[in-house]
C-alpha cells in the first residue's frame, strides 16, 4: 500500500521569514518542516543562478505561494525557456525534492492520525493483521502508522478506513 517513492508536497505555508531566509510549511505527509534557503542561495551564487538569487530580496521572498503542483513558486520571478523556437517565461518553481532535502522536521501531526486509526480499529474489534489484510497492506505498516512512527498521506488513510474498516473518512475543522 505505502509507496515510499511518493514525494511529499506542500499543502500550506505557515511562516515566511525573509530575515532568516526560511519558510515553515505543512507537507502532505503531515510534517511541519522548516525550509532553510541560506545554503541554496550560497549554491546558486556559486553556480551563477542570477534569476534564483532574486529570491533573497525580502519583498520577493515574501511573494512566495503554492503552485498547482504543490511546491513553492514565485510568480514575480520569471524564468526564461524556449519552446518550439519561441522564447517564453514562467513563474519560478522549486523542485519539491530539493525543498524537502533542505528542510528540517519541526513536528509531525501523525500521532493524532495514528491514534484515531487505532481507536477505530479496536472499536471495530479488529486486529492490526485483520485491518492490513482487508486494506491490502502489511501489519508492520499499520503498526507504524498507529504508533506515529510512519507518516501516511490522507489518500492512503482513506483507503485503509474505507476498505479495511468499511467506514468513511470525514475531516472536520471547527
Amino acid at each position: 500500500m505505502s509507496n515510499s517513492n511518493v514525494q511529499p508536497r506542500i499543502l500550506r505555508l505557515l511562516q515566511i521569514d525573509p530575515e532568516s531566509l526560511s519558510i515553515v510549511a505543512l507537507w502532505s505527509n503531515n510534517d511541519v518542516r522548516r525550509i532553510d534557503f541560506a545554503p541554496m542561495f550560497k549554491k546558486w551564487k556559486d553556480v551563477g543562478e542570477i534569476e534564483l538569487l532574486q529570491l533573497s530580496e525580502p519583498k520577493k521572498f515574501l511573494s512566495v505561494s503554492i503552485s498547482q503542483t504543490k511546491t513553492l513558486q514565485w510568480k514575480s520571478v520569471r524564468r526564461d525557456f524556449h519552446c518550439k523556437g519561441q522564447k517564453r517565461s514562467k513563474a519560478t518553481e522549486l523542485d519539491p525534492y530539493v525543498l524537502f532535502d533542505h528542510s528540517v522536521l519541526i513536528k509531525n501531526e501523525q500521532p493524532l492520525t495514528g491514534s484515531l486509526l487505532r481507536n477505530a480499529r479496536e472499536k471495530a474489534g479488529m486486529s492490526q493483521t485483520d485491518l492490513a489484510q482487508k486494506s491490502h497492506t502489511t501489519t508492520d505498516f499499520i503498526s507504524k502508522v498507529e504508533s506515529g512512527e510512519k507518516s501516511i498521506p490522507l489518500e492512503e488513510l482513506q483507503i485503509i478506513i474505507e476498505q479495511g474498516l468499511g467506514k468513511k473518512l470525514r475531516l472536520e475543522i471547527q
